[in-house]
């Protein structure tokens, strides 16, 4: 990092109540559109794991739809069992 100086907590760990995170960089939620009929796919797995390799402390997925009254085309789906696998 270029000026580490300017952010001298950014790289240092963090305990939110009993979760403990590595770092203090947040990767926000965001709609990608790779989970067709609602069901994540290797594309979606391959995308979050190359943020998690690149050293991001905490990430939060986009939205989950709990029902189809509340979704979005390629949304995660959970809202029946058959989503698990």
């Amino acid at each position: 990092m270029e000026n580490k100086m300017e952010f001298p907590n950014l790289f240092s760990p963090i305990k939110i109540s009993t979760l403990e995170l590595k770092n203090r960089i947040v990767m926000t939620a965001m709609h990608l559109g790779y989970t067709p009929e609602g069901f994540v796919t290797d594309r979606l797995v391959d995308f979050y794991s190359a943020r998690a390799r690149g050293g991001v402390g905490l990430i939060i997925v986009g939205g989950c739809a709990i029902d189809d009254q509340g979704s979005m085309p390629d949304m995660i789906f959970m809202d029946n069992d058959r989503y698990i696998p």
